[in-house]
């Protein structure tokens, strides 16, 4: 397993190093933000795996060194000629003097543990030489297409941060795509009002009944080219798969058991786990995850949802239960940091337009919340967005523009 250069840009940056800096008591002579800028620009690699082997509180012994990631990766070696002592040496040949102080075990484990963040990236008609313990950036593979007994050929994906292949520049946003997303957005948010308000009598049981999904997700929202009242060219996005959806009478409309609830883990909110009954609500945080991630395509592309959700994954930490790219921390208690970092980033992306921060407020403080009461209703999910809509089609200022903005 790997750690993508995204992550590690994304996780190690100045303000975080400088307050490990200071937390560890490592810059009282020092001026802690210059220290923690040297860090994050000559050897953040080297600081991540550090950190990772719990011994992060090095890091300027090794930069006095005049060690930085140029150096990695590091080469085991006897720490002299007939000695069984080992210690490592930079990738030029060069002694690592901080080490003398490091146990045996200490310093194998780094040795295999630094190949975790070292990666590589690849360019455009270079050639490549790996030791065994490179570990290669590639997502996921496709089925064997040539086997035999001394090999295999199989299909591989490079992750987006580890080449620069079909490397085009940034391109202006198509905001009448942005416009069409939106409305998208309000149709869905439509949509869903509908099936919680659904209305069944039934004679056997006279009153109102509610719905809700259940399972809302990226699969079970489909794309249609053409659809009966549809004139739109771009085609209408349409809610599908009802197979977890259930009708409630209005006495029970929150009182579904999550135990039963067989949905998919990503955008499932944390009341599954917090032994909540199951309103209405569920929905609402499923579809603030979706619209998330239908931001991230907006401004940032298709790769980076898979950025996103790697991002969510690598603070699953070690229960398995949590392993999952859910939404929330595994406390139960909040939003995951990573999920609010990736909102902070799409925020201040020049490209993010004061229609999509105004989206943006919405589903952070409206739709993605741990506590089921203060999310807003379907009803009043529609009728903001039908606000945004009216706002952004009849101000093109507010569809393009990027103004000054407060943190979400």
């Amino acid at each position: 397993m790997y750690v993508p250069l995204s992550s590690l840009r994304e996780l190690i940056t100045e303000s975080k190093v400088e307050d490990i800096l200071r937390e560890e008591g490592l810059v009282q002579d020092r001026n802690a933000e210059t220290e923690a800028r040297r860090i994050v620009q000559t050897s953040m690699k080297l600081f991540a795996i550090l950190v990772s082997r719990k011994r992060g509180a090095d890091i300027l012994r090794f930069l006095d060194e005049g060690i930085s990631d140029t150096d990695l990766p590091f080469v085991m070696k006897p720490a002299r000629t007939g000695s069984e002592r080992m210690t490592l040496q930079t990738n030029g040949g060069r002694d690592i003097k901080v080490l003398s102080e490091w146990t045996d075990p200490e310093i194998k484990s780094l040795a295999k543990k630094q190949w975790r963040m070292l990666a590589p990236v690849f360019e455009q008609g270079k050639h490549y030489d790996f030791p065994v313990a490179q570990i290669l950036p590639f997502t996921n593979s496709g089925r064997i297409e040539i086997e035999s007994g001394f090999s295999e050929v199989f299909q591989a994906f490079i992750h987006p941060a580890h080449h620069t292949f079909w490397d085009f520049p940034v391109c202006r946003i198509d905001y009448q795509r942005v416009l069409w997303s939106l409305k998208q957005m309000t149709g869905l948010a439509s949509a869903l009002s509908l099936i919680h308000g659904f209305q069944l009598l039934d004679e056997r049981q006279p009153g109102r009944y509610f719905g809700r999904h259940g399972d809302l997700k990226a699969e079970n929202i489909v794309w249609f080219p053409s659809y009966p009242g549809c004139t739109d060219s771009d085609g209408i996005l349409q809610i599908t798969d009802l197979g977890l959806a259930s009708l409630h009478s209005i006495g029970s409309v929150s009182n579904g058991d999550p135990a039963g609830m067989l949905g998919t883990k990503t955008y499932r909110p944390p009341d599954n786990y917090r032994n909540l009954r199951i309103s209405r609500k569920w929905d609402i945080w499923s579809l603030g995850c979706l619209y998330l991630e239908f931001i991230t395509w907006i401004v940032l592309g298709f790769d980076a949802i898979v950025e996103f959700a790697e991002l969510r994954g690598a603070e699953g930490g070690e229960t398995d239960e949590f392993s999952e790219d859910y939404f929330y921390t595994t406390d139960l208690r909040d939003v995951r940091p990573s999920v609010k970092a990736w909102v902070t980033r799409l925020s201040e992306d020049e490209r993010c337009s004061d229609m999509l921060y105004g989206l943006l407020c919405l589903i952070m403080r409206k739709m993605i919340r741990i506590e089921p009461k203060d999310r807003i209703d379907s009803q009043q999910l529609h009728q903001q967005l039908l606000n945004l809509l009216e706002q952004a089609a009849s101000n093109g200022t507010y569809l393009a523009r990027a103004s000054e903005r407060s943190p979400i």
